[in-house]
This record gives structure tokens, C-alpha cells and sequence, in this order.
């Protein structure tokens, strides 16, 4: 029995493609490679994990030393023509005590969750003093930056530059999420006047006590040294946001109504804004916390 044969058809191969992507095809896309390139760049900014803050830094990596933090405030004191801090090991042990309380409790103020002073871990000690004060800081990456934090607020500036202190100690304690802030590095500086040797031991009601305020040092006031920084970054950004909408806002409603393609005409011009509008982005982060 015959069969008879079906007719051959042609295959189609659909993957091969219709035209070659010449040089000429191509080099209408060129220009928008810069435009996509800092785009990306602006969303890595926004979004990395990265770029949280330095607060996303672990303390075993950071560079922060009691030694290093000795030096760089005598360095700043002799500026001021203040005598140098020697360190002392019943400040060191206190601060060392209250760096850990912080880590291991989790709470970023001067008093305890019970609400005692810090000076608890003072007394603790059985160190006897006149005059103590306390400055706080998590999330920076050295020991000079950390200085640096204090001496951008006035509050913690007088602390360090105090000319009746004369003995101090330093507490260093690493987190892995100190504060919902990510691996961080708390540092602890208490300062103190201490009480003359065969002096009588004094009491909470003749002791004068200073504590620095709570706030946010901004890599802005870092790199700049002052907060007009601040202020100059965010208009800087401001206007690079306007002359973004500006130039592109109704043209591209328009286009898109329309259905058509939107070119830009000045890619590379774009490109610059919108990095600019990225660093402005990192310059208003915040370089860590001080208290």
C-alpha cells in the first residue's frame, strides 16, 4: 500500500536576525551609554546597602585605637593651647564598662535603660574626681574621624577641650547591629578632673558633671569642616533637580503622550547632573553619631 507523500515546506529560522547592527544602526544608541551609565550609578547610590552610612562598617575593621584616640585629641587640645590628657586605668576600665553596657543592652544614651548616670561606672571604679564629663560616638571608621565628629559639635568640643580635665579613658566595643544601624563600633570618652591625692572624697552634690548632645555628623560637615556644607550641597542638588525637570519635564510628557521615542539632546550634559545629583546624595549622609 502506498502512501502518499505530504509536501515538503520550508523551514523559517526565526532566531536569525533580520538586519546586521552596523556601525551606522548603532551609533544612534551611543549617546544614551553615558545617560543609562550615571542613571545606574544614581540607583547604586540610592539603594546599595553599602551606602547606608559608614555605620555599615564593622569595628574589627575600623581603625579606632584608645592610643589613636589619646593622640588625635591631644593634638587638637595643644591647638587651643590646652594642656595633654594622660590616660588613666580606672577611666579606662569605666569607659571600657559603659562601651560594653551599650553593645551588649543595645541603648545609645548617656544613662542606662534604668536610668542611671554614667557616672556609675565611674564611681564603680572607686575613682574620686571634681569635675568629669562624657562624650559618645558609633558608625565611624577611625579614630580621627571620630575626634573629628566631636569637634563639629559644641556641645562635645567642650568636653574635649576642657582645661580643667586632665585624665581620661576610652571605651571600644564592636556591634553587629548597634541600634538597628548595621556592625558598628560605639566609642566611649570620659573625661575627668581628679581630686587632689589625701583630699577628702567628694560627693555626687559638689561634682560638676558635662554631657555632649545627641546628633548626626553628615559626611557634608566631614569633608567640608562646617555646616554651611550642608547647605551649599542641598542647593547644589536642588538646582540640578530643576534644570533636570526643567529641561526634560514637559518634553517628555509630551512624547510620551504621543507614543514617540524621547531624545535627549544634551546626554552627556545629563549624565554630569545626575552624578552630581548622586554625590550630593553621599555627601548628605550621615558619617556616624556622636552623644
Amino acid at each position: 500500500m502506498s502512501r502518499a507523500k505530504s509536501p515538503k515546506t520550508k523551514k523559517h529560522n526565526n532566531l536569525k536576525p533580520h538586519h546586521r547592527h552596523t556601525k551606522e544602526y548603532l551609533k544612534h544608541y551611543y549617546p544614551f551609554i553615558p545617560l543609562f551609565a550615571s542613571i545606574g550609578f544614581l540607583i547604586l547610590v540610592l539603594f546599595s546597602p553599602f551606602q547606608k552610612s559608614n555605620q555599615a562598617v564593622l569595628g574589627a575593621y575600623s581603625n579606632i585605637t584608645p592610643q589613636q584616640l589619646l593622640s588625635a585629641t591631644n593634638t587638637q587640645r595643644q591647638l587651643t593651647g590646652e594642656n595633654a590628657l594622660t590616660t588613666n586605668p580606672q577611666l579606662q576600665n569605666a569607659a571600657q564598662n559603659k562601651a560594653e553596657d551599650m553593645v551588649n543592652r543595645n541603648y545609645w544614651s548617656h544613662k542606662t535603660p534604668e536610668g542611671k548616670d554614667p557616672w556609675v561606672f565611674i564611681a564603680n571604679e572607686n575613682y574620686q574626681y571634681q569635675k568629669a564629663g562624657e562624650n559618645l560616638a558609633y558608625g565611624f571608621n577611625d579614630s580621627a574621624s571620630t575626634i573629628d565628629g566631636w569637634m563639629k559639635s559644641e556641645s562635645h568640643k567642650r568636653n574635649l577641650l576642657d582645661k580643667d580635665f586632665t585624665e581620661v579613658g576610652f571605651g571600644i566595643a564592636d556591634s553587629n547591629n548597634f541600634n538597628e544601624s548595621g556592625h558598628s563600633t560605639v566609642v566611649v570618652a570620659m573625661y575627668a578632673d581628679p581630686l587632689p591625692p589625701g583630699s577628702v572624697s567628694s560627693t555626687q552634690s559638689n561634682q560638676t558633671h558635662i554631657l555632649g548632645d545627641s546628633k548626626s555628623v553628615l559626611n557634608a560637615n566631614k569633608y567640608t569642616g562646617s555646616t554651611w556644607g550642608v547647605y551649599l550641597v542641598g542647593a547644589i542638588m536642588g538646582v540640578s533637580v530643576m534644570y533636570l525637570a526643567g529641561a526634560h519635564g514637559s518634553s517628555l510628557r509630551k512624547k510620551i503622550k504621543k507614543g514617540e521615542k524621547f531624545i535627549i539632546k544634551h546626554p552627556l550634559l545629563d549624565s554630569a547632573v545626575i552624578c552630581l545629583i548622586a554625590l550630593g546624595v553621599i555627601m548628605l549622609r550621615s558619617a556616624g553619631q556622636i552623644l
